[in-house]
């Protein structure tokens, strides 16, 4: 019995080891700033660099692959578009403590 739990254990292991989301991350990094959007695993997260804590913003309308992500900065923080299914979709986020809030994710 303990022989088959450790066969069981370790097949599991190893699935867990090979599986890969189905659409690879997309990241976009702000050109006049050091804020990095980055779309995976059917989230939208931002950070300050690629290595520090995500922040989750929205999540994704739909479950087929980001494209043409971007993030600019604007006057109250930063907008990020992208396109899904050949629709784009627009969303604001502000990363200020003081004022941390995201819009709606929307349809453009």
């Amino acid at each position: 019995m303990g022989r088959l739990i450790s066969c069981v254990a370790l097949a599991l292991a190893a699935a867990a080891c090979v599986h890969e989301d189905d659409h690879p991350a997309v990241t976009a990094q702000a050109s006049d700033s050091n804020v990095v959007v980055r779309a995976e695993f059917g989230r939208v997260w931002w950070s300050r660099c690629a290595w520090s804590e995500p922040h989750e913003l929205w999540a994704l309308p739909d479950a087929a692959s980001v494209e043409d992500l971007r993030v600019s900065k604007i006057d109250s923080g930063y907008v990020v578009t992208f396109h899904q299914r050949g629709r784009e979709w627009r969303g604001t986020f502000n990363p200020d403590p003081k004022h941390a809030e995201s819009g709606a994710l929307a349809r453009d």
